[in-house]
């Protein structure tokens, strides 16, 4: 017998694993779904099912009830970001599967047109992920679904001068622009000082926050899915602000079907079939709203104080947390956030903007949330009396002076999520920026 044939053996291996099924599948998209887009949806289910009469719809109680008039907000318009790269989606040639996880990409899409890295980590797994984001991030404006501020640049560049290497090196090393005298970076990438000058001010004239540009003159409403408000005590009390589940009904034609003798055959298998999606609806919605008031109203607890003082009041708080303690899948949470507001006394705002992680603090083992240490990094910044005098490790020792334990690393991580740039390369850009007329 060969020594291959001896090392032949065979083994059992035990492993667990879950398969959603087309229901389940099908509830799940349900429910990150905003308000609006969940009406479609109802609306295009009851169409091809006669058993489904729709009763009521949000955009009806949008114009004639006044309670419901009373918890929508009017925000300075802004044309939406979302529906603008849904209908480019639209227009493209691509698989289902690369159409679907494209379309997820572009409902974590931030409204600045960036991509949260913390978002990307739940959709990289998936196969195909990088061909879906590679999609999106060729659709209008440029720089769309960017990861980072090297990845927003390099989207913007014309496809001649990103192919160019001299460009491609001046990205590689963009983090050094900030440290090495002007004719060693350029040295570095190739270029000339004048040549540099002319790329650099070129960077200057890209947009590290795409989305933003969609601006109009109108106003848009948004219409939040859920409304908070406190109470005489004290407490907060949170409710639906449209229940979908009374917008459908049994069409009254349909009603006592399955007692009729006449219907046979595949008459009585169709109704039998639609009758069960019926069920299902009614279900699935009524699961979707249970799930969303059980998030929100964890995360109002927890984030009490936000509430009522703003960002910098933010405590740490994951979607894993309130998963774990609402003993679901994290990626049930992460679906119920997902383009879902909340009317509250600070007014409109995402639900996604009650969860952040946390950055250290001194004293009695407490933190901050990190998107309460973005805010204040972001007015320090705001409030330079020179262009780039607050330095990361300036901005270090006066978070820790105000008793927030951050490292100078940590700084230049929160900048990049907020798209500024480092001090030295502030300053340096500021020095390129043309001579006032």
């Amino acid at each position: 017998m060969s020594s291959y044939a001896q090392r032949l053996n065979v083994f059992q291996k035990q492993s667990q694993t879950q398969t959603l099924s087309p229901q389940m599948q099908r509830t799940m998209f349900l429910l990150q779904l905003s308000g609006e887009a969940l009406e479609e949806e109802i609306m295009a289910i009851c169409e091809a099912n006669p058993l489904i009469a729709e009763r009521s719809s949000l955009s009806r109680n949008r114009s004639n009830s006044a309670a419901l008039a009373d918890w929508t907000a009017t925000t300075p318009a802004r044309l939406n970001l979302s529906d603008h790269l849904k209908h480019q989606l639209a227009l493209t040639r691509t698989t289902p599967h690369i159409r679907a996880l494209a379309l997820r990409i572009i409902e974590h899409i931030e409204p600045s047109g960036r991509l949260n890295a913390d978002d990307w980590a739940h959709l990289a797994d998936a196969r195909g992920a990088d061909d879906a984001l590679a999609l999106v991030q060729s659709f209008e404006p440029a720089g769309v679904g960017a990861r980072s501020i090297i990845e927003c640049f390099a989207l913007q560049l014309d496809p001649q001068s990103a192919a160019c290497p001299r460009w491609q090196a001046l990205l590689d090393n963009l983090h050094a622009l900030a440290t090495e005298p002007a004719h060693a970076f350029a040295r570095r990438c190739g270029v000339s000082e004048t040549e540099l000058k002319t790329m650099i001010a070129h960077l200057r004239t890209l947009d590290l926050q795409p989305g933003y540009g969609f601006e109009t003159a109108d106003a848009i409403e948004i219409i939040p899915d859920l409304r908070a408000e406190r109470s005489e005590s004290g407490e907060w009390a949170v409710a639906l602000s449209w229940d979908p589940t009374t917008s459908i009904a049994l069409e009254p034609a349909y009603r006592g079907w399955h007692r009729n003798p006449a219907l046979a055959g595949k008459a009585r298998s169709f109704l039998q079939g639609k009758h069960e999606e019926a069920r299902w609806l009614k279900q699935a919605l009524r699961q979707r709203g249970d799930t969303l008031l059980r998030v929100a109203r964890l995360a109002i607890a927890f984030q009490h104080r936000f509430m009522s003082e703003g960002t910098e009041a933010l405590i740490p708080l994951t979607m894993r947390e309130i998963a774990t303690r609402l003993e679901l899948h994290e990626s049930t949470v992460s679906r119920a956030v997902a383009h879902k507001h909340i009317e509250t006394p600070r007014g409109v705002l995402p639900l996604r903007s009650f969860f952040s992680t946390a950055v250290s603090e001194a004293g009695e083992n407490a933190a901050t949330a990190s998107a309460a240490v973005r805010a204040r990094i972001e007015k320090m910044i705001a409030n330079e009396v020179v262009p780039g005098e607050m330095s990361d490790g300036a901005i270090s020792q006066a978070l820790c002076a105000e008793g927030v334990e951050i490292a100078r690393r940590s700084i230049a991580k929160h900048r990049d999520r907020l798209g500024i740039v480092n001090a030295r390369e502030r300053a340096r850009l500021a020095s390129y920026a043309p001579a006032a007329e």
